[in-house]
């Protein structure tokens, strides 16, 4: 018997000994759908894309089915007026030949050809990592996806011999990932749950779920600095990291200078139980907490009182990094804050609106010359001092707040200015005193308090 079996775009006959019993499986046939451009209308794709200028398309290559021309034919309304790129995901395989090119782009060859780039898993250059699965798989994906500020996958599914299936997040890793994110996912192969047509309990389907994952931005990312920022120089980096993200940024008590509490982002201290709520339902309510320089000791926790779930932070200290359950040793928490800083997306991360300390706070007093501070009036009620600081080697300001009983300050200004916000007076100025201590700031001495 001679069995014509389909491979590539042609088929190839084998012959069956008589002897053996043949059955051919035939797959359902389902309903059939529309045009792929009438698909593409009831999908809306062109309101999805609306809001992007920057779109990244990420095809398969010549080795799947996919109609990938009919469809790019289908999306060309909705990529009117936007800066395109298509990256195909060739994941571990050979670059695309000129004619497979062609056949991929369809009529509209001449037209993105110039934009159309083979993804390279050895080009160290164009990757870069996003973080790491649970099962210890590098997830490291190709910048032009992670530079875009959309990114829309054109796939087939179809039945894969150990991933359950294809398609989905098949785009991402394999398609555009590094060498050793393909190498670890694909081991996982070595496990009995690996199947096809399997998704359940699937470790390479689940791996690759991960990474897709950690692709998707968060809702409601903070970030928490810590006195190391200081210790180590890297106010300059921070800020960086800062600004670019656009997140809230809240500090513990040790690090309650890493940020001006002017800045637009900043939110104040935190200090578990003993935190103001404002603060306390941001940092705790964080679906990732990024933690730079952070000690999670007592003092800085509020006597242990805070409620952070480990599996949503990213703790990053001197020597340490660790990222839900995972721990790195010896990762310098410097090349964290630069990496992520060089990392951050056009536009920032996600976050839903919030109040920054400066609009939280009880501001606005007017200075009265002349006006002694008392000890009554430091004393009474709710009176807060804050000191106002400009850095001698930046034009920012640092503000923060101090408990009212305090012999000194200890800051990296030149000069601070003391203020208080209930019945409200600006004291006086203070010139700073060197720090004593190797390395440190200096630090401003408080004057003697009239006694009323």
């Amino acid at each position: 018997m001679t069995v014509k079996v389909p491979y590539g775009d042609g088929q190839v006959e084998t012959k069956i000994p008589s002897s053996h019993r043949v059955m051919v499986l035939e797959p359902k046939r389902g309903k059939g759908i529309g045009s792929v451009a009438e698909e593409l209308r009831k999908a809306d794709i062109e309101s999805l894309l609306r809001p992007f200028r920057r779109v990244t398309l990420i095809v398969n290559d010549a080795t799947r089915p996919t109609p990938t021309a009919e469809i790019l034919k289908g999306l060309r309304p909705a990529l009117a007026q936007k800066e395109v790129k298509i990256l195909v995901g060739t994941g571990a395989h050979r670059k695309p030949v000129e004619k497979e090119f062609q056949r991929l782009l369809g009529g509209l060859y001449e037209e993105f050809r110039p934009v159309t780039f083979a993804h390279d898993w050895r080009d160290e250059r164009l990757l870069a990592k996003v973080g790491t699965t649970t099962r210890g798989t590098p997830v490291v994906l190709n910048k032009r996806a992670l530079e875009a500020e959309a990114v829309l996958a054109i796939s087939s599914v179809e039945p894969h011999w150990f991933a359950g299936y294809t398609g989905g997040r098949k785009s991402l890793l394999p398609a555009i990932a590094g060498e050793q994110s393909i190498l670890a996912n694909h081991k996982l192969v070595l496990k009995g749950e690996s199947d096809s047509l399997k998704l359940a309990g699937n470790p390479v389907h689940e791996d690759m779920d991960e990474a897709m994952d950690l692709l998707s931005t968060a809702k409601r990312a903070v970030i928490l600095g810590g006195v190391e920022l200081h210790r180590y120089g890297l106010m300059t980096e921070f800020y960086r990291l800062v600004e670019a993200s656009r997140l809230p940024v809240a500090t513990t008590l040790l690090g309650k200078t890493v940020i001006s509490e002017h800045h637009p982002q900043a939110i104040g201290v935190y200090e578990g139980g003993i935190s103001r709520k404002e603060i306390r339902d941001i940092v705790e309510n964080a679906d990732v907490l990024l933690c730079l320089g952070a000690w999670m000791s007592d003092i800085n926790m509020g006597v242990y009182t805070g409620r952070l779930e480990g599996r949503r932070m990213i703790l990053a200290n001197s020597g340490r990094l660790k990222i839900s359950q995972h721990v790195y040793e010896q990762v310098w928490i410097g090349d964290v804050v630069t990496g992520l800083a060089d990392r951050m997306p056009k536009g920032g991360l996600s976050h839903p609106p919030f109040m920054s300390f400066a609009e939280l706070s009880d501001t606005g007093f007017v200075a009265e010359k002349g006006r002694p501070i008392t000890v009554d009036r430091i004393m009474s009620g709710s009176t807060r001092i804050s000191a106002r600081t400009r850095p001698s080697s930046r034009k920012r300001e640092t503000r923060f707040s101090l408990p009212p009983i305090l012999s000194c300050i200890t800051t990296s200004a030149s000069s601070v200015r003391l203020s208080i916000s209930r019945s409200g007076t600006l004291c006086r100025r203070l010139s700073a005193q060197r720090s004593p201590i190797p390395g440190g700031g200096p630090w401003p001495s408080l004057a003697t308090v009239p006694s009323r």
